[in-house]
């Protein structure tokens, strides 16, 4: 039994190294709306405040708590959300995003009220590790919306640039069918210009029958007037 209870924790130790491995999780106490606590923070990179609140009210709403943002002090609060894996009661849950531009990270702050105790890592270790992984769940579904909203971009990018192809084939086609009426034109004109100069000829014979023609003509008069 005594083995058992030692892996157990072993297991335990090893879960929750690995969770604050994949996020780091600074733990103080912190002022909010109910005083000074203990809180739990993470830091969210290349991520903005507005989108963090966002997907923050979304993935809360799995936990059938009520999520709203308490205007007085800036920050949101889940009522009596059910996390199982942090408490067979309910969980009140505080939370506040502040944005650096500068260094683009949104540091996020939690805190857990288990009915009037805050979650610690000294006081409850296993709840502090629920606590750890429900974040880091937290981030992974943010690092989803942000991964799919990059396939967005991307698939938008994609689906531009075959328009583009689309249009530069197109274009070409336009090319290669006006290159072809152009040669019918030049082919044609060839023979226009062809049958031009043999019904020129053809005029420069009229022209000559028709001068001694009139040459003819000139010379009845001149014979008649004399």
């Amino acid at each position: 039994m005594k083995k058992l209870v030692i892996l157990f924790l072993f297991a335990f130790a090893l879960s929750h190294l690995t969770a604050q491995e994949q996020l780091r999780v600074m733990e103080a106490p912190k002022t909010m709306s109910e005083g000074i606590n203990n809180s739990l923070v993470i830091d969210l990179w290349n991520v903005d405040a507005k989108t963090v609140e966002k997907e923050w009210k979304s993935y809360t709403r799995q936990f059938k708590g009520k999520t709203k943002r308490e205007k007085k002090m800036k920050h949101w609060f889940t009522d009596d959300a059910k996390i199982k894996t942090i408490s067979a009661n309910t969980v009140d849950i505080y939370a506040w995003f502040e944005e650096n531009k500068k260094n683009k990270v949104t540091t996020a702050t939690f805190w857990f009220n288990l009915g009037g105790a805050y979650v610690s890592s000294q006081l409850d270790p296993a709840q502090y590790g629920a606590a750890v992984k429900f974040l880091l769940d937290f981030k992974n579904s943010l690092d989803l919306v942000e991964a799919e909203d990059e396939l967005g971009l991307q698939e938008k990018l994609l689906k531009d640039l075959e328009k583009d192809l689309t249009n530069l084939e197109k274009d070409n086609k336009d090319y290669h069918k006006k290159i072809e009426d152009a040669q019918k034109l030049i082919a044609e004109m060839e023979q226009k210009i062809q049958k031009n100069l043999q019904d020129q000829e053809s005029k420069k014979v009229e022209i000559d029958t028709q001068r001694k023609m009139v040459e003819n003509a000139k010379k009845k008069v001149k014979v008649i007037s004399n």
